[in-house]
């Protein structure tokens, strides 16, 4: 795989796995929780509620999306990670009120629930969620650990790395859940 950097910016990469080449910075984005996909099929439609900010589970098990940026040395975007992380029943109706006003800022601990392929088991990795005015999506700080997820998050990764990880989260492992 290769890659190339344009004077704008624009980030392309080459796939390890397909050779296509991929425009944008590499990433990831989980659709659902892991623990939705737990639930039977047919029974998602009366035990589970989910939209592209939101998931609820039985009731009682309340998910928030967020992204967890992972800098690449020598280029200005980040490998992206959309992620899922659990939070308290509080902390998910305030967040469901008020992650749409503008200028809404908040912080809430949780878990990671999603596993990152490419890494040792991230299900149920502490961390919190920091939601500032104007962004996108709450942005996942992981609790500082030696897990290598939680290392890449605060060291950053080389490009190479970044291209092997895209690649198998474009084709590898569960590729039905992710996109």
């Amino acid at each position: 795989g290769g890659y190339r950097v344009s004077q704008a910016g624009v980030f392309r990469f080459q796939c390890a796995s397909c050779g296509e080449w991929h425009d944008g910075a590499p990433g990831l984005s989980c659709e659902a929780p892991d623990y939705y996909f737990a639930i039977a099929r047919e029974m998602r439609a009366t035990d589970a509620s989910l939209d592209s900010d939101l998931c609820m589970l039985e009731g009682r098990d309340f998910f928030i999306r967020t992204l967890l940026e992972v800098p690449v040395h020598g280029l200005p975007d980040r490998f992206l990670w959309g992620v899922w992380m659990s939070v308290s029943d509080s902390n998910f109706r305030r967040y469901q009120t008020g992650f749409r006003q503008p200028g809404y800022r908040d912080s809430y601990p949780g878990w990671l629930s999603n596993r990152i392929p490419g890494y040792p088991d991230t299900l149920r990795t502490r961390c919190r969620a920091r939601v500032e005015p104007g962004g996108d999506r709450p942005l996942l700080e992981l609790e500082p650990t030696e897990h290598p997820l939680s290392v890449d998050s605060r060291q950053g990764i080389d490009l190479e790395r970044a291209i092997r990880l895209a690649s198998e989260a474009l084709h590898g492992g569960d590729s039905g859940r992710a996109g």
